[in-house]
């Protein structure tokens, strides 16, 4: 039964799953991270699929590098640059 599986998930995991209550750095939602997700979801509609095991990682590895160069305020190309040592 779903609504069981779910109570007792919550009921085994209530710290893990009330833990922004505590912490405040932490966020309530996890909306950043499934919008990092949902390009990759984008991508795979778009293009019916990922080709290769190489360039699904290739993609998944620039688009890491994007999200969390915007989500330290920095811009994405010089970031990109930065970590391929590539002189700007």
């Amino acid at each position: 039964m779903p609504g069981h599986d779910l109570a007792s998930w919550l009921r085994d995991f209530k710290m893990e799953t009330l833990r922004f209550l505590h912490d405040r750095r932490l966020p309530f939602t996890n909306n950043l991270a499934e919008r990092d997700l949902c390009m990759i979801k984008l991508h795979m509609k778009i293009s019916g699929t990922l080709r290769s095991a190489r360039g699904m990682n290739a993609f998944a590895t620039l688009r890491s590098v994007l999200s969390t160069a915007r989500k330290q305020g920095r811009i994405g190309v010089r970031a990109l640059m930065q970590g391929l040592a590539v002189p700007f």
